[in-house]
């Protein structure tokens, strides 16, 4: 393994993504390198995904304004649509703002067990 750090990886296309949230197609997700131990054994790296939501990032400071930018183009990433010069570096200074700050929610035990008791009682069907 290298000691280079790992980057984050933009995705941005027809693949879909749901938002963890309230499964709403998200056009655009960062991937972001994450490591974790176990004792006895060598570091485990990975990418998890932080999908950028076009309804539930619209209040963040440094999301919103490219959430607000994907509800306006709802077609951008899809296969055959085109974009002009002034759109795409319109897309580019907004993903430059919102990139410094992508994260993904750090997970706990009660938001499990609440998704777990919301499963069983059929409302992820």
């Amino acid at each position: 393994m290298t000691d280079e750090p790992l980057l984050a990886r933009l995705v941005v296309g027809s693949q879909n993504f749901p938002c963890n949230r309230c499964n709403l197609r998200c056009v655009v997700a960062v991937q972001l390198p994450h490591s974790w131990d176990v004792a006895g054994k060598p570091t485990t790296v990975g990418w998890r995904q932080a999908p950028l939501c076009p309804s539930c990032d619209l209040e963040d400071p440094h999301a919103g304004p490219l959430a607000m930018f994907l509800r306006w183009h709802e077609q951008f990433g899809q296969p055959g649509w085109h974009a002009d010069e002034d759109i795409l570096a319109e897309f580019a200074k907004l993903l430059g703002d919102w990139l410094p700050h992508a994260s993904i929610p750090q997970l706990s035990e009660e938001a499990y067990e609440a998704d777990l008791a919301a499963w069983r009682r059929g409302e992820f069907d």
